[in-house]
C-alpha cells in the first residue's frame, strides 16, 4: 500500500509507490488497480495483462507474488523482473481454477453471490522489506462449473412395438451454471434421438429447455438399456486440461480430448421391444382427395400371429370411420379392414376461405388398433397398441350447374311443361347429390299466388362419379293465374 501522500495525490490510490533509498527516490506504478476476470470456468486458463512502470531515477528488482494459498490457482508471469529507470514492463496474470479452488479460496469468497476477491502484490527486491512497501492488484473472479442438470434422469418407455414409427418423451435440460453453455447429447444410436436441434443447442445462464426423447425400435426383441451422455464444449475443454497442473500446461498442440466430461450429466432410458402377435399390412395410408359431402375409403389387411387375438379400433373423430370397429381372429387368418373418410365443412375451417374457395386442407389422423394376445389357452394375454397414420384431404364440393338458368316459356295453368336441368362432377371423387330447392313465384300483374306451383324431380338422392353430368328432367305445372313467373335459386346440392 501507499503511504506517502504526495505519492498518492501523483500517481492514483493504490496503484503507485514512492520510497527513499538514500536520497535517490524510487518511483513505482501498476495499471490497473483491479484486474476484472468475470466468470471462468474450473479448468480452463483466463488471463489479463498488468503494466508496471518505473517512474523513478534508479533501477528496481519487482517480484509478482499472488497469496501463498492460491499459488497452484494464480500465478504471474514473469515472476521476477528488474526494471531500469522510466521502463514499463507488462506482466501477464494467470488464472487457472482447479477441482480445490473452493476450498483454497474460501476465505476470499463472498458466500452472497460467490465472487471471489484476492490481492496480488509487487514487491520490491530489497534487504529492507520496511523500506519498500508493497504495490496490491485487486484480483476478481467468479467459479463456476458447466453444470447441467437433466430431469428426470431415468426414463422408462415400458413395452414398445416394434411396428411403431416412434415413442417419444419428454426431459428438461437445465443450465446451473452462470454462463452461456453450448450442448451436445452424446452417446445416441440409430434407435433414438433428440429434438429439437438433434440434441445440440445453446442454454442462457439459469434457462430450462424441453426436449422430446424419439424412440424407433430397430431389429428383433428384447430390452433395450441406452444412457446418453450431455456434455458443454467448456465441460469437455476444461475435462481435457483440469488434471494437470498449472505449471506444466500447453496451450497449444498435442495431446487427446477426454471421452467423458468430469462434468457430464446423463440419462438412463429402458424400453422393452416386443414383436406383434397381431400384424398389420400397411401402418400408413393416404385418402384421396374428398369434397366435403362426400366420401372415400382405403383399406389394410390385418394377420393374426395368435392362438386368438381380440382387436378393436379407436378414431379421433367420426370423420374417420373403421369397418369392422371391432372384432376377433383366429391364428393364421386375415381380416381386410376398410377405412371410410367422411370430411365434414369443419375440416376446411383452417384450408378455405371467402376469397380462395377452392382452398385444400390435409391432416393426419391417427387410428388405434387396441388389441390382445394368447398364445395357448389359459396362457396371458398380452395387450398391444398398433398405430395406423391415415392422411386426409379435405376439398370443397365441386358440383356445378352447366347453365346457371332454364325457362319453361309461357305454360297455361294446369299444363305441364318439361326441362332437363344439366349438372356437373368437377371434383376427383364420387359426389352424393340430393335435393333441395328454394322456390319464389314473382306474378307479373300481382294476381297470381306464388304458393301453387309444382314442381316435380326425379328419385334423389344419386352418386354421381367424377367428371360425369347428372341431367335431371324437371316437370312445371303452374296452378296459379296466368302471367306467374317463377325463379329458382337453389337446385340440387351435396
Amino acid at each position: 500500500m501507499c503511504n506517502d501522500r504526495d505519492s498518492l495525490d501523483t500517481y492514483g490510490d493504490c496503484d503507485s509507490l514512492e520510497t527513499v533509498r538514500g536520497e535517490v527516490a524510487v518511483r513505482l506504478a501498476v495499471e490497473p488497480a483491479a484486474a476484472m476476470l468475470g466468470v471462468c470456468c474450473p479448468g480452463l486458463l483466463y488471463s489479463c495483462a498488468l503494466a508496471v512502470t518505473n517512474k523513478g531515477r534508479v533501477a528496481v528488482a519487482l517480484a509478482a507474488e499472488p497469496p501463498a494459498d492460491l499459488r497452484k490457482h494464480v500465478r504471474v508471469k514473469p515472476a521476477a523482473l528488474r526494471l531500469r529507470a522510466g521502463e514499463r514492463r507488462r506482466l501477464q496474470l494467470q488464472l487457472c481454477a482447479r477441482r480445490s479452488f473452493s476450498r483454497d479460496a474460501q476465505k476470499y469468497t463472498c458466500q452472497l453471490s460467490g465472487v471471489t476477491q484476492f490481492p496480488v502484490e509487487i514487491v520490491p527486491i530489497s534487504n529492507s522489506a520496511s523500506a519498500h512497501p508493497k504495490l496490491t492488484v485487486q484480483v476478481l473472479v467468479a467459479v463456476s462449473p458447466p453444470q447441467l442438470e437433466v430431469t428426470p434422469a431415468l426414463v422408462d418407455l415400458g413395452s414398445v412395438v416394434t411396428c411403431e414409427e416412434a415413442v417419444t418423451a419428454h426431459i428438461q435440460l437445465s443450465n446451473r451454471s452462470l454462463m452461456k453453455q453450448t450442448y451436445g447429447f452424446l452417446g445416441v444410436s440409430e434407435e433414438l434421438s433428440v429434438e429439437p436441434g438433434g440434441g445440440f443447442g445453446d442454454l442462457q445462464p439459469g434457462e430450462v429447455a424441453d426436449l422430446m426423447l424419439v424412440f424407433s425400435p430397430l431389429g428383433g426383441e428384447g430390452p433395450r438399456r441406452v444412457e446418453l451422455r450431455v456434455d458443454t464444449t467448456l465441460g469437455a475443454a476444461a475435462s481435457r486440461f483440469g488434471s494437470r497442473p498449472l505449471s506444466k500446461r500447453r496451450l497449444r498442440g498435442g495431446g487427446k480430448v477426454a471421452a467423458a466430461s468430469t462434468y457430464a450429466c446423463s440419462v438412463r432410458i429402458t424400453a422393452d421391444v416386443i414383436s406383434p402377435r397381431l400384424q398389420i399390412s400397411a401402418h400408413r395410408v393416404s385418402f384421396p382427395l374428398t369434397p366435403v359431402g362426400s366420401h372415400s375409403t382405403t383399406e389394410f389387411t390385418m394377420t393374426c400371429l395368435a392362438s386368438e387375438a381380440r382387436f378393436s379400433f379407436k378414431t379421433p373423430d367420426d370423420q374417420l370411420q373403421v369397418i369392422p370397429p371391432a372384432g376377433s381372429l383366429l391364428l393364421g387368418h386375415r381380416l381386410r379392414v376398410v377405412l371410410l373418410y367422411l370430411p365434414r365443412a369443419s375440416a376446411l375451417a383452417s384450408g378455405g376461405t371467402d376469397a380462395d374457395p377452392d382452398a385444400k386442407t390435409e391432416a393426419q389422423m391417427r387410428v388405434i388398433c387396441e388389441a390382445e394376445t394368447t398364445v395357448d389357452e389359459g396362457a396371458e394375454w398380452r395387450r398391444e397398441s398398433l398405430p395406423v397414420l391415415a392422411l386426409c384431404r379435405a376439398a370443397p364440393a365441386s358440383l356445378t350447374p352447366v347453365s346457371q338458368a332454364v325457362g319453361f316459356g309461357a305454360v297455361a295453368a294446369g299444363c305441364t311443361a318439361c326441362r332437363v336441368v344439366c349438372w356437373l362432377n368437377a371434383s376427383a371423387s364420387w359426389l352424393r347429390v340430393r335435393p333441395a330447392l328454394s322456390a319464389q313465384a314473382h306474378s307479373g300483374d300481382g294476381g297470381g299466388d306464388g304458393q301453387q306451383e309444382a314442381f316435380r324431380w326425379p328419385t334423389l338422392p344419386v352418386l354421381l362419379p367424377p367428371g360425369h353430368e347428372l341431367h335431371l328432367p324437371v316437370t312445371f305445372t303452374p296452378l296459379s293465374a296466368p302471367g306467374a313467373a317463377l325463379e329458382v335459386r337453389r337446385c340440387p346440392q351435396l
